[in-house]
């Protein structure tokens, strides 16, 4: 039994963070261990070289990847409407360059520790080395070198890409299914393996083709833009031939499967390990662990992971523990006094479909008192209208019909007469007749042009396409939280039943079942447009009621609840 207690006596969270500094040290075994291997089958060596080489590649490819994971960690999804509003949003933050900058460098490393292992025991030059000197330019640059580290930085750059558009740094909270961490990991082995071999052999030649298409083009402008650059890059344009081969497109093949191997099996380790609650009950003292759980609902720490973290745990609770806590009245009150104010807050967010809180009204004014002014004497009326000022241009053209009464006053022939119609036909009759060149000229690029009038439409639409999950994203960022505090809740009222000897949790059970009956409607109103989210929470606040329901049975005539949470309550125990 390990006890770990904080200097403000809380409990759960530094027994977490214990738990799982042992799980990322885990993660660093699995993770070394994989690369371990890739770098003696590339090598075919176990040298303390190799040895070193491997040590490097870890350093380089699971460190990053650790690192931005675990201090970028979150809870809530974006609430960005469409595709084109997220792009902009991530274009945007800073830490969304780091990142793109942060694995393209590591994919770029990663290149330079391959071609050194390459090189350890290489039965033949593979023609890798960073530098192909001639005899005008010592430090000219190998080409093959280039494009091998080329690639990989654009892997690395197009990994965080999907990452950030993924979302991969919100919590991945593991289903009912998974009730080990083990299950979880073996679940993701399969489907990791195939995307990391798909991704090895399809990337590298796709990149191919886009260098070689592109290689001259770029090449020209570099050293018309940076001469300084021809000493090291100018023989590209002489020696074709070094990129044009079917054993790079190999290699980069072997240096890609290794490197994705490295990130993939970080990030499902990550995922499994922060996924699953850690047990605090194998960590302190049984007559504590009621105590610290509710001292841990109330962390914000990390964005609410912690609480999150114990509302799972409460819902684990054994009977022992369930005892004490319906022994202790204050602990109790506590407990849902927390779980009521966050629904609460949840479900007027859920009512204003995610709008802010409007501002509370100002306190009305005095009414302000006008100072006393002296009277002044009485301005005498004008003896006669024909002393009323002229009234401006544009107060006359303001008046009311006063632009129709000026075009009325318009003479006839300024505007659509007779005499003017014959006119204008006079004249046309002298005119050539140049519609038939007009057609030309407007038919002539609408051919061109007209293959590919339907692509911009479709692809603006898939551009601007609604944000999937975006509405209950909103409407319920906690929502998993939500279904969690929900879950432990009606587990401990249907567990009350027998183990509370004292009819502590009796007392609250209306005032339970109507915050969930509440919830539940304002959940089955927005369910139809909110999505997932708030479907997670709808099906528990169902499947948590049902519980109770079915627990009590006829005893929940006994419950004094409002008229609309007695008519949503008989729904279910009809249904029982």
């Amino acid at each position: 039994m390990v006890t770990v207690v904080s200097s403000t006596g809380e409990v759960h969270a530094p027994v977490c963070k214990y738990v799982l500094r042992q799980r990322a040290q885990r993660l660093f075994a699995i993770t070394g261990l994989v690369v371990a291997v890739s770098t003696v089958a590339l090598t075919r060596s176990i040298m303390p070289f190799e040895l070193a080489l491997a040590a490097a590649s870890w350093a380089v490819t699971v460190l990053p990847v650790f690192l931005l994971r675990r201090y970028n960690l979150q809870l809530r999804r974006t609430t960005e409407p469409t595709q084109r509003a997220f792009v902009r949003a991530l274009a945007g933050r800073a830490k969304t360059w780091e990142h793109l900058g942060l694995m393209a460098a590591s994919g770029a490393a990663e290149g330079v520790i391959y071609v050194m292992a390459v090189y350890s025991n290489a039965y033949d030059d593979p023609k890798l080395t960073p530098f192909a000197p001639s005899k005008r330019h010592a430090q000219h640059l190998n080409e093959r070198f280039v494009f091998l580290l080329l690639c990989l930085s654009s892997a690395g750059a197009l990994y965080a890409a999907r990452d950030q558009l993924r979302q991969r740094f919100v919590v991945r909270w593991a289903p009912k299914s998974h009730k080990t961490v083990g299950i979880a990991i073996r679940s993701r082995i399969a489907g990791t393996l195939l995307r990391v071999f798909a991704v090895s052999v399809l990337f590298p030649a796709f990149f191919h083709i886009l260098y070689l298409t592109f290689r001259i083009p770029t090449i020209r402008i570099l050293l018309r833009v940076f001469p300084f650059l021809r000493p090291t890059i100018s023989l590209f344009l002489r020696r074709p031939g070094d990129v044009w081969s079917l054993h790079l497109y190999q290699l980069a093949v072997s240096a890609l499967f290794k490197l994705s191997l490295a990130w993939s099996t970080t990030h499902v380790l990550f995922d499994a390990y922060t996924s699953h609650p850690p047990h605090i009950a194998p960590h302190i003292a049984p007559a504590t662990i009621p105590g610290a759980l509710v001292k841990g609902v109330e962390n914000t720490e990390m964005h609410g992971y912690f609480a999150h973290l114990a509302w799972l745990d409460v819902a684990r609770m054994r009977a022992p523990e369930r005892r004490a806590l319906f022994a202790d009245p204050p602990l109790w009150a506590a407990l849902v006094r927390s779980a009521l104010l966050k629904l609460g807050r949840d479900y007027q967010l859920l009512l204003r479909r995610g709008a802010p809180a409007p501002a509370p009204a100002p306190p009305p004014k005095a009414p302000a008192v006008p100072p006393a002014t002296p009277s002044k004497p009485a301005a005498l009326a004008p003896a006669s209208a024909a002393y009323k000022p002229a009234s401006s241009p544009l107060r006359a053209l303001a008046d009311d019909g006063a632009v129709t009464r000026a075009l009325t006053a318009v003479p006839d022939v300024f505007l659509d007469s007779p005499h003017v119609q014959k006119a204008v036909g006079k004249i046309k009759e002298h005119l050539p007749d140049t519609s038939a060149y007009a057609k030309a000229i407007v038919a002539a690029p609408q051919r061109r042009v007209e293959p590919f009038v339907a692509l911009p439409p479709r692809a603006l639409a898939l551009w601007g396409a609604p944000f999937p999950d975006a509405d209950g994203d909103k409407w319920a960022p906690d929502a998993r939280t939500d279904a969690a505090i929900v879950d432990a809740l009606t587990r401990l009222v249907a567990a009350s039943l027998e183990e509370d000897a004292l009819g502590t949790v009796q007392r609250d059970v209306p005032r339970v079942l109507e915050a969930l009956c509440a919830l539940l409607d304002a959940a089955e109103d927005a369910q139809a447009a909110g999505g997932r989210p708030v479907a997670v929470l709808a099906d528990a606040l169902r499947s948590g009621i049902q519980l109770v329901c079915a627990t009590f049975g006829d005893r929940m005539r006994a419950f004094r609840v409002p008229v609309r949470t007695a008519s949503k309550l008989q729904g279910f125990v009809d249904y029982l």
